[in-house]
C-alpha cells in the first residue's frame, strides 16, 4: 500500500534532505492551504518518479476532486 514512502526512503539521503528541507516543507505546506489538498504523498511520488509532471493536471483532477482551472494552477505552483 504504501510502496512510494519505501521507496522514497531508499533514495539517497541527499535527495530525501532536499525534498524535507524546511524550505521546500513550507512551500508545500503554502500549496496545500491554498488549494486544501494534502501533497505529500504527490511530492513523494514524484521525487520518486512513480508520477510524472505532464500527469499531474489529469491525477489533481481526479484523485483530488480539482477542477481544471485548479489543476492546471497547482501544476505549475509546484514547478516553481
Amino acid at each position: 500500500m504504501f510502496d512510494y514512502l519505501q521507496q522514497f526512503n531508499n533514495l539517497p539521503k541527499e535527495i530525501r534532505e532536499r525534498v524535507s528541507s524546511p524550505q521546500t516543507m513550507a512551500a508545500i505546506n503554502d500549496l496545500e492551504n491554498k488549494y486544501k489538498v494534502d501533497l505529500a504523498m504527490v511530492v513523494m511520488k514524484i521525487t520518486i518518479k512513480s508520477l510524472a509532471f505532464k500527469s499531474l493536471p489529469a491525477y489533481f483532477i481526479s484523485e483530488l476532486n480539482l477542477n481544471a482551472g485548479q489543476a492546471e494552477n497547482l501544476t505549475q505552483d509546484l514547478k516553481e
